[in-house]
Order: C-alpha cells, then structure tokens, then sequence
C-alpha cells in the first residue's frame, strides 16, 4: 500500500501548474528572442569572468 502512496505522491508533483502574469509571460517570451539571437553567455565564458573578477 505504501508503494501505491508513493505513486500517487510522485503524480500529484508532476500535475502541479504555475499561473504567470502577462509581467512575466513577456519576461519568457524576451529571453527566448535573445537566446534564439545567440545574446546569452556561456556557463565557461561567466566562470571566466567571475574567475577575473575574484582576481582583482
């Protein structure tokens, strides 16, 4: 019995859903256009420039 809990436990997480404003659908929406523009940086290129700054 345990078991089937566990399930119905693990199945009501995946249900869960997130209502955003129209504030933060734009948000999304924005990032997405400069992702797909290529203006983002790397996890390499941050470490770099984090590594650069604790230098200092």
């Amino acid at each position: 019995m345990e078991d089937i809990y566990s399930l119905i436990e693990v199945d009501e997480q995946v249900g869960t859903f997130y209502h955003l404003s129209d504030s933060q659908l734009v948000k999304i929406e924005n990032a997405q256009q400069e992702i797909k523009e290529g203006n983002f940086f790397t996890n390499e290129e941050v470490d770099k420039e984090i590594d650069e700054w604790l230098r200092r």
